[in-house]
């Protein structure tokens, strides 16, 4: 499946390749240049006239891409769903939940790539955050590790807060769920329950497993 924000990426990704190939042809032909001791009889050179009109400015993805296998989803561009950078994608259900590092969010589309909702909450009261470090969807919640205030975010699957989790005990560098138990995922760091990479907490926090 192949995420497209706007349709014109098609179109920019095609001019990329374009400008890629006429550079590797220059490259190939001044190291031919290069690797002779004769001088450039200019004589012999043909003239290669490009007429920029005349490029083309549409292409169809069919003939570039294995469409058979995947689908292109072109994502709705409403004024709230503007995404800077996709960081993280995660399709569960019928819904897509793409995380958007640049601006802190969490948008919400459907599977043809209608816009739904965004998780933005960005603050210090306690149904907010400072930063989004990762984010997990299980069938039912949507999860917020933020590290700056040490603080894990429950959420529907449709972005509406629930409550905040207390993980100052356990520091976690990623997040994720099974069977409605939550996992925190710990690299290195020392916590106060010891120096562990996973710790298994129950929906109210308490610690089950380590």
């Amino acid at each position: 499946m192949i995420i497209v924000t706007d349709s014109s990426l098609v179109k920019i990704k095609i001019v990329t390749r374009q400008t890629m190939k006429i550079s590797e042809i220059i490259f190939i032909f001044f190291s031919i240049c290069s690797c002779t001791n004769a001088t450039l009889n200019t004589e012999n050179c043909k003239t290669i006239n490009i007429d920029v009109a005349k490029s083309i400015t549409f292409f169809d993805a069919d003939k570039l891409l294995d469409t058979m296998e995947h689908e292109i989803i072109v994502l709705d561009t409403a004024n709230n769903s503007i995404i800077g950078h996709i960081n993280k994608l995660s399709v569960v259900g019928d819904n897509m939940y793409i995380w958007d590092r640049d601006n802190k969010v969490i948008f919400i589309y459907s599977s043809n790539g209608k816009y739904l909702a965004r998780i933005a909450s960005q603050g210090r009261a306690k149904n907010e955050y400072v930063d989004i470090d990762d984010f997990y969807v299980s069938k039912n919640r949507i999860y917020i590790l933020d590290n700056a205030t040490m603080r894990l975010l429950e959420y529907d699957i449709m972005g509406k807060y629930i409550k905040t989790l207390d993980i100052s005990m356990y520091w976690a560098n990623g997040v994720f769920s099974i069977n409605d138990m939550i996992y925190l995922i710990n690299y290195s760091s020392k916590t106060d329950n010891g120096q562990y990479h996973i710790f298994k907490i129950d929906n109210d926090g308490n610690l089950k497993d380590k």
